[in-house]
């Protein structure tokens, strides 16, 4: 069987902003062709939607961005945040039009944040986020109403048989590496950082203090109350994959000071 080619969105996870673009890519992800590059995902200035991680510091710099954009390469926004109302969102209008041009993507977690986004922003491309964790063919088929592509979790990748019945394998993103969420059954980290992140972006300077103050009990894991096997960084073996059809893979790369990921 013929297999498709192969395009990359990668983790900016771990970048200071001060470190070109460039420079990060060829020591974190020295494997991985420029050309097979689609999209750089992470932190750009501060936005109370932000989620997956706690945004303490900022990744991708203007000229990060700009030099991304310059070379074909998206900049993949991670509003993944699981609290959202329409104040905040017309707060955060400036940071969305900012960024909004074609090969440009959002990451997200809330539908309706979606909607809103295809109807005000529709240069973006919307990617329903893993945090969906969307594991049915009829919730694909669902999201696919409403998302561009989605992003199945890390632990889908043990089920050839599911994957290969998707229908539009072009629309869904897997991963390529995997870390904490892999084993996690409840993953209730998301929600606690989502709740940091309105601290940590607030414009209210005593609010920022606070996140950085409650950052370190911020995360909310849920390894006392599930056990589980802590594998570290994971690394699929994408060639079954691209052999079924799928050519979008996501990429986070090892952290050196815990057995995850960033």
């Amino acid at each position: 069987m013929a297999t498709t080619s192969i395009k990359y969105t990668v983790s900016a996870r771990g970048k200071k902003a001060f470190v070109p673009i460039w420079s990060f890519l060829d020591r974190h992800f020295i494997d991985i062709p420029r050309n097979q590059i689609e999209s750089v995902f992470g932190f750009a200035e501060k936005c109370t939607l932000y989620g997956g991680r706690p945004a303490t510091l900022r990744q991708l710099s203007d000229r990060d961005i700009h030099s991304l954009n310059a070379a074909g390469i998206g900049f993949r926004i991670p509003v993944t945040n699981h609290f959202f109302n329409m104040q905040e969102y017309e707060k955060c209008r400036p940071f969305f039009e900012k960024y909004h041009k074609k090969g440009n993507a959002l990451i997200i977690l809330n539908d309706k944040l979606a909607d809103i986004i295809r109807h005000d922003f529709p240069r973006y491309k919307r990617e329903g986020s893993m945090i969906k964790n969307i594991k049915t063919h009829k919730q694909i088929d669902d999201a696919l109403q409403l998302f561009d592509t989605v992003v199945l979790p890390m632990e889908m990748n043990d089920n050839i048989q599911f994957l290969e019945k998707v229908g539009p394998k072009h629309r869904i993103t897997l991963f390529a590496t995997g870390g904490c969420a892999y084993t996690c059954p409840a993953r209730t980290c998301y929600r606690r950082v989502s709740w940091i992140n309105k601290f940590l972006a607030a414009d209210n300077k005593l609010k920022n203090i606070a996140g950085y103050l409650l950052y370190p009990f911020s995360r909310g894991c849920s390894r006392r109350k599930f056990k589980r096997a802590l594998l570290g960084s994971v690394r699929f073996d994408i060639r079954r994959f691209q052999e079924i059809g799928y050519s979008s893979f996501k990429v986070i790369r090892s952290n050196p000071f815990t057995r995850t990921c960033h």
